[in-house]
């Protein structure tokens, strides 16, 4: 049993290491908030922070792992002016982050990541480009929107594309709106600076921004990685193991045993949605996976002196 539990470790290592090398072309700044605000690109857009955003959990749990912003101008985060983010109209771009939250008032405007135009010469200026919320938190990409419900509670990947005029703007692996029947809607270049937040209430996760143009299987790939605080080495995992599950992969029952008193169990999918909590009560636990569908979730185990979160996967 170890040994599959091993090679099911390293096939998993080996796949998200292959991801990982194909996701960082044409990356000009990648924000994880794993405990700071720093680019971890290697292109040096590092983030400042203006006022007080908080470090705050994230989609899977993790404590310090994404950005709290209460809604106004004097709290958010700012990237300053590089010519990385100055995209020509005909040029491409694309724009990754995950969210939960927004303002509940109508005609609210929240910038979730704003290339900010410079000089200002018209009220339409405000922006060159930008990942917005707006109207009862529908996201929108520049002159893009997508009205489909709104739950606040839930964490949305939001992904928008640009190529040459053409825009494509993508919510949880699923195209929402383009523009390709319209008039080409150019953006426009500035010498402005990039905000995140900017008056906007809520969480902000895992930002991603490429001088190219990402595809759908990209984006589905991005979608589906698992949290940037997430262990992912053979040897962090083998220091880290408090808590083992086995058999993984697995079409019906998982079991759960830990080196620690276990309270609780909750399963999620990979957008954060609980589908399952159970209290434990024990150093050890069951998962029965039959009456989900095939997929990855994750396992978040808690107790007084333990809080873990374990991808598992269930394949028939």
């Amino acid at each position: 049993m170890q040994k599959k539990k091993i090679i099911f470790l390293i096939i998993s290592s080996c796949i998200s290491s292959f991801i990982f090398a194909q996701l960082t072309n044409g990356l000009k700044a990648h924000y994880t908030f794993s405990g700071n605000i720093n680019d971890i690109s290697g292109q040096n857009n590092q983030g400042v922070l203006i006022g007080n955003p908080t470090p705050t959990s994230d989609r899977f749990g993790y404590a310090n792992c994404a950005y709290q912003f209460p809604g106004n101008s004097t709290n958010y985060i700012k990237v300053n002016y590089s010519t990385d983010f100055d995209i020509p109209p005909e040029g491409q771009f694309s724009i990754s982050l995950w969210y939960q939250g927004g303002s509940p008032n109508i005609s609210d405007l929240e910038g979730l990541f704003r290339k900010t135009h410079v000089p200002k010469i018209n009220p339409w200026d405000a922006e060159d480009y930008s990942l917005d919320l707006f109207d009862g938190n529908h996201p929108s990409f520049s002159a893009l929107w997508d009205f489909s419900p709104v739950v606040d509670s839930t964490w949305y990947h939001l992904v928008g594309r640009y190529s040459d005029g053409i825009l494509w703007l993508h919510k949880n692996d699923t195209l929402r709106d383009t523009n390709p029947q319209l008039t080409n809607f150019p953006i426009t270049q500035s010498l402005g600076d990039v905000t995140i937040g900017y008056n906007y209430m809520g969480k902000i996760d895992d930002i991603r921004f490429y001088n190219r143009f990402l595809t759908t299987t990209e984006i589905h790939d991005i979608f589906v990685l698992p949290s940037s605080c997430e262990v992912t080495s053979i040897k962090e995992i083998e220091n880290k193991n408090i808590t083992t599950i086995y058999p993984n992969p697995s079409k019906n029952i998982v079991n759960i045993e830990s080196n620690h008193f276990i309270n609780s169990i909750t399963v999620t999918n990979i957008i954060g949605q609980i589908i399952e909590t159970k209290i434990i009560e024990s150093y050890k636990g069951l998962v029965d996976l039959s009456k989900f569908n095939d997929g990855l979730y994750y396992i978040h185990i808690k107790g007084d002196k333990l809080n873990e979160v374990k991808i598992i996967q269930k394949q028939n």
